[in-house]
């Protein structure tokens, strides 16, 4: 095993490499329920009520559901806790933090208007039959801050990640491997360069042709385990209008900026039967910007019905990754070898979302609402920089046939114990956003050193809340639950004769909201 620290000074600018794959996709298509704390209290179900400054990232015709201007923020304290088990071994990690689900701003311009009795009277009828609303909002959408730990019992298996690494170096040669140039080699994966350098891989060549095996032992178990930081947030900032006719139908439409920021800190170790551990971390950042458009109507034909629809056009990020990577190993010496930065710009296209909806209003009293959202994930591509989606091939073929449309079922209702006192309750369910037999391969053009994926299922959300409203403020409040369970692979073992047992882990996401509004 070779014991020398190959050091790089210069980082590597490419886009003729790659560092996504569909998982990450799958990461950044989904989006969370999240807004105020009405919205969350009713576990998301306003896109046919309106008058919700969250509800009009679902349904724009819900702006001209105001009856008065107003201003509302809302904050949210959050606790996330990860449970796992892998070969018996159990890991458990909490976190939490405070941040701001959104703000907005609606005007309806009708509800400040001061005019005499006699002005009133003339354009009473006029005014009844067509009004205008505006609104200017923020929204955060997805939070992506996690942390979680994966451990395993002592000598849980003979499967190392070095035997994954040497499998698919495949034929590439040593002296290719170890030069100095490595790292600017498209059919060199940096993973493979970088377990050469430590020693974890050795090579087996003769006149024709080069293999690769792992250093370690012939049959010699390790104990492995994984930690992950995640951290970031999808954020949608929106101007919208919307016009209604007769109080009878309501359209709408948003023009939408969506910011996506996203890092990751990754540590997969193993600790060897005969002596040594080894620790490979990975880090990934990833920034960028979306713009797209959204289009709803909401239809009322008699004051206790309501009937609601939506389309999202497509929505194009561009996306900029920066990624590196480092292997400590200690087999009697310590050492240290890492990768360059790696920069790669692309671009990510979500298709199209549809949203339909209906909501019941049984007078004074409250009501009873629902909707479906459907997103069609498993056609999202990635391009690159110029827009050329034959440049992921692969990868946009792998997401295809691995991700999945999601369906987003929602139902919930609120109950007016008096005519400032409000209660409400509701449930969600998103179906699974990947196939159950999905596994990530990986790319001999791959700069990235992180191999493991997470396998989700459906995840389901409950949630409470409570509100007082007055003439001109209200605060309201809710209690939300959110469960996933996720398989975990630490890499793809298909291809190998020791296979993994794959890893559970449970994430629930507890939120408390509170959110303040001011009538104009």
């Amino acid at each position: 095993m070779r014991k020398y620290i190959t050091i790089l000074a210069v980082i590597i600018y490419s886009t003729s490499m790659v560092a996504q794959t569909e998982f990450d996709a799958s990461k950044f298509l989904q989006t969370d329920i999240n807004g105020t704390a009405r919205y969350m209290g009713m576990a998301g179900s306003l896109s046919a009520v309106g008058g919700d400054a969250t509800a009009i990232k679902d349904n724009p015709a819900g702006i001209g559901l105001y009856k008065n201007s107003e201003f509302m923020a809302t904050g949210n304290m959050q606790l996330q806790k990860s449970k796992a088990n892998w070969y018996s071994g159990t890991g458990f990690f909490s976190q939490s933090n405070i941040g701001l689900n959104g703000f907005s701003f609606v005007l309806v311009p009708s509800s400040l208007k001061k005019q005499s009795k006699d002005k009133k009277d003339k354009k009473r009828k006029r005014e009844s039959l067509f009004t205008q609303s505006f609104a200017l909002s923020y929204n955060k959408l997805a939070n992506f801050n996690r942390k979680l730990f994966i451990g395993s019992n002592d000598n849980a298996t003979q499967t190392s990640i070095s035997d994954y690494i040497a499998y698919n170096t495949g034929n590439i040669k040593g002296t290719d491997l170890g030069s100095s140039s490595v790292y600017q080699n498209d059919n060199a994966p940096w993973i493979s360069a970088l377990a050469n350098k430590a020693g974890l891989i050795t090579e087996i060549a003769d006149a024709n042709s080069s293999t690769w095996v792992s250093s370690l032992g012939n049959a010699e178990k390790i104990t492995p385990s994984y930690y992950a930081s995640e951290k970031g947030s999808l954020n949608e900032l929106s101007l919208g209008w919307a016009g209604s006719y007769k109080n009878f139908i309501h359209l709408g439409l948003t023009a939408n900026i969506q910011t996506l920021n996203y890092s990751c800190v990754g540590k997969y170790s193993e600790k060897m039967e005969l002596g040594g551990t080894m620790d490979l971390k990975d880090s990934i950042s990833t920034k960028g910007t979306g713009i797209n458009f959204k289009l709803g109507a909401i239809v009322c034909p008699n004051e206790n019905f309501n009937v609601g629809i939506s389309v999202q056009s497509p929505t194009v990020y561009a996306l900029k990754d920066n990624s590196n990577g480092q292997i400590n190993i200690d087999r009697g010496t310590p050492s240290t070898f890492s990768t360059p930065l790696a920069i790669v710009e692309y671009k990510l296209q979500k298709m199209v979302q549809f949203g339909i909806s209906a909501a019941y209003m049984y007078g004074e009293k409250g009501l009873v609402s629902g909707g479906v959202d459907y997103a069609l994930n498993s056609r999202a591509r990635l391009k690159s920089q110029s827009g050329d989606a034959l440049y992921y091939m692969s990868e946009n073929q792998a997401i295809k046939d691995n991700l999945k449309n999601i369906l987003r079922f929602k139902i919930g209702g609120e109950y007016n114990i008096n005519e400032n006192v409000t209660v409400r309750a509701g449930l969600a369910y998103t179906t699974r956003s990947t196939d159950q037999n999905a596994n990530e391969f990986l790319r001999q053009n791959t700069k990235r050193i992180d191999t493991q994926y997470f396998i989700g299922s459906g995840n389901m959300y409950e949630s409470v809340g409570a509100g007082y409203h007055t003439n001109k403020w209200s605060v309201d409040i809710a209690f939300t639950n959110k469960n996933l369970s996720e398989t975990f692979y630490p890499y793809n073992d298909n291809d190998l004769s020791n296979k993994n047992t794959a890893g559970t882990v449970k994430t629930s996401a507890n939120n408390i909201v509170v959110s303040f509004g001011y009538k104009l």
